[in-house]
């Protein structure tokens, strides 16, 4: 399958990130004529774009019940001490989405059926407090389907988000260790001390041992002067430092371009109506040709997420100065100045990809 993760030789689509795709999903398999399992599952489905839709009608009932259909989780919330919507129970909040009419049509599942799963299989979003750097979710675990560090710039007005990344370690007795260490990827001259910091988005793996992910940026090519939007991609591959450490050594590999939709436009500082940058870890990123090359001369500005202290996604700014493209500029992880305000917490994704955020650990 080209220009699919985590796909290798022949796979069917599975729309598990959105839920918004299983229509599209159901209607190529309607077309290809998909023939139907020769056994029927447990719920009595008989067909895959049946076991789509069933699932998406949990995972949508699930996401209702999270949100209370209305609530946006962003880490802010958690950064400035506020929570989700309190004061209804699951049960309610269930029944509210499944007779709204807002439900996956002909899913083969039962509300009853929805709701008995979803109550039974819910992450207990109390659990998710660092006690003394650990974080300790028990039998809770095997309902979690991603962590990842997040790091951010306290400005004194909110937070800049630094992205996502997979730096975390674990107990002998399974429990999630933080890391705390005052530092993020940068963009600088090999050797320098001083580097341009960016907001990196881990997607997945390339490999058994490196992983990839992403920085957004605006790219404006030398000799052109209207900047585009992009994606620099980065790889993560094991190496051993001059003092034997083992550690996650970041390369470039080139970039791809972002389309908005023609309406997008940049206005000054200001990156308008751009995609949420949070929400790249979509399994469709991968462009389906081979990434672009930097060239001498480009110029690259990074951009981040900015989320004010009453818990709003303001919008996507310029991070920092930019950057002429030149021989010897590196990707590598740098330490913040010890006047920098920092502050560092873990997204948590479970099973039905609802996004939570832990405490700031120290």
């Amino acid at each position: 399958v080209s220009g699919m993760t985590d796909a290798y030789g022949i796979s069917v689509y599975f729309p598990y990130q959105k839920a918004s795709n299983v229509r599209k999903a159901t209607s190529n398999y309607a077309q290809i004529e998909q023939e139907k399992e020769n056994t029927e599952s447990d719920l009595g489905l008989d067909s895959y774009s049946e076991c789509i839709r069933a699932f998406a009608q949990v995972e949508s009932g699930a996401q209702y019940a999270a949100t209370g259909g209305s609530y946006q989780a962003y880490p802010s919330a958690t950064l400035s001490g506020s929570s989700s919507p309190a004061g209804i129970d699951m049960g309610s909040l269930l029944e509210m989405f499944l007779g709204s009419g807002r439900s996956i049509p002909d899913s083969g599942v039962s509300n009853e059926k929805v709701k008995e799963f979803v109550s039974l299989y819910q992450l207990d979003r109390s659990k998710l407090v660092f006690k003394d750097g650990v974080l300790d979710l028990g039998d809770q675990w095997v309902l979690v389907n991603g962590v990842d560090r997040n790091v951010f710039i306290d400005t004194g007005e909110g937070y800049i988000d630094l992205g996502l990344d997979n730096l975390f370690d674990w107990t002998e007795d399974g429990k999630l260790q933080a890391d705390t260490k005052r530092s993020a990827l940068a963009l600088g001259l090999k050797g320098e001390e001083k580097g341009q910091y960016i907001a990196y988005y881990n997607l997945s793996r390339w490999d058994d041992e490196t992983f990839y992910g992403m920085a957004p940026a605006l790219l404006t090519k030398k000799g052109e002067t209207e900047p585009q939007r992009i994606r620099l991609l980065i790889t993560l591959e094991p190496a051993v430092d001059e003092n034997g450490r083992p550690y996650d050594k970041p390369e470039i590999v080139g970039y791809e371009y972002v389309y908005p939709d023609a309406e997008d436009a940049i206005f000054g500082k200001t990156v308008s109506n751009l995609p949420a940058l949070t929400a790249s870890d979509d399994p469709d990123f991968v462009a389906e040709t081979v990434p672009e090359a930097l060239a001498e001369g480009d110029t690259i500005q990074f951009i981040a997420d900015f989320y004010t202290y009453d818990n709003k996604y303001q919008d996507s700014y310029e991070l920092g100065d930019p950057v002429v493209w030149t021989e010897g500029l590196e990707i590598s992880d740098k330490f913040f100045p010890d006047d920098k305000e920092i502050v560092i917490t873990y997204r948590v994704t479970d099973i039905y990809n609802n996004a939570y955020w832990t405490n700031p650990v120290k």
